[in-house]
């Protein structure tokens, strides 16, 4: 159930995320706030992970939160909101390394999505959603689950430090990269967690 309307972003952060969806798909601007703040870090980490500057992460973050502002109303099940931001910032990283960059007109782009600002509530919430996916990620064969622990550090430095670490030609590094994604997307959706269920 619905709680009174919030007027303080400190009160929202008590909020969990199916309360916050609705309060954001009525109008509430700072619940949408509160969103970005709770779910950024894990959005450009994944981003990241691919390998693009730091320009094209924030096109990649704001395409999925673009992606989420039209999705506001379908979310099913809000628990699982941050496995469902990873997978749609997998994609949309994927498709700029692809070179299909989309054109978003600026009135599409909701005026809250200016300020990505992490709060301090931020890790504990990150934490949980982490925990899952690489307990996921832990299942993949050892040269994948190698890679993606490589690519996803805050600190990899790009394909060189990979191809180092995982002692792997830089050449196959994307399609290792892609292979155990999608043995990722594919153990998520086993478990509930995939896009179609979110």
């Amino acid at each position: 159930m619905l709680r009174e309307p919030v007027h303080h972003l400190s009160s929202l952060q008590e909020l969990d995320n199916g309360e916050l969806l609705q309060l954001a798909s009525s109008g509430e601007a700072l619940a949408w706030k509160q969103l970005i703040t709770r779910f950024e870090p894990l959005v450009r980490s994944v981003a990241r992970s691919f390998g693009l500057n730091e320009a094209d992460v924030l096109d990649v973050a704001q395409l999925t939160w673009i992606k989420l502002f039209k999705n506001l109303q379908s979310i099913r099940n809000a628990e699982r909101l941050g496995a469902w931001l990873a997978v749609t910032a997998s994609r949309e990283a994927s498709q700029l390394r692809k070179g299909a960059r989309h054109t978003v007109e600026l009135e599409q782009v909701p005026a809250q999505l200016a300020d990505h600002s992490p709060g301090p509530e931020t890790e504990v919430t990150q934490r949980d959603t982490a925990q899952i996916i690489w307990a996921v990620v832990d299942e993949l064969p050892a040269r994948q689950r190698l890679l993606l622990r490589t690519m996803f550090r805050d600190d990899a430095r790009g394909y060189g430090e990979i191809r180092d670490t995982c002692s792997m030609p830089i050449g196959s590094i994307g399609p290792t990269r892609a292979r155990a994604l999608e043995q990722l997307r594919r153990k998520l959706d086993e478990r509930g967690l995939g896009l179609q269920n979110l």
